[in-house]
């Protein structure tokens, strides 16, 4: 991978995080769309899933309002939190 592709994924990455832990649904879904075009599905989702899962049960609205409900519907997390 180039030097300019990785400074955009590290980039892309680290929004993502930020905008997950400040709340922001809508960005959060900015920047894992910016992380997908640059990396694939695959690689966004499970960046995704893993921030998810290391978040889980800490408090974070977005998280535990939003994405554990999703992930556990589709039978990606189990019901704990």
């Amino acid at each position: 991978m180039e030097k300019d592709k990785r400074i955009l994924v590290a980039e892309a990455m680290r929004n993502l995080e930020q905008a997950l832990f400040d709340n922001l649904l809508g960005l959060v879904f900015q920047y894992e769309q910016e992380l997908c075009e640059l990396m694939g599905e695959e690689f966004s989702m499970g960046f995704l899933y893993d921030l998810i899962l290391a978040n889980q049960g800490t408090g974070n609205l977005v998280v535990d309002v939003y994405f554990l409900p999703a992930f556990q519907s589709a039978g990606l997390i189990g019901g704990e939190s």
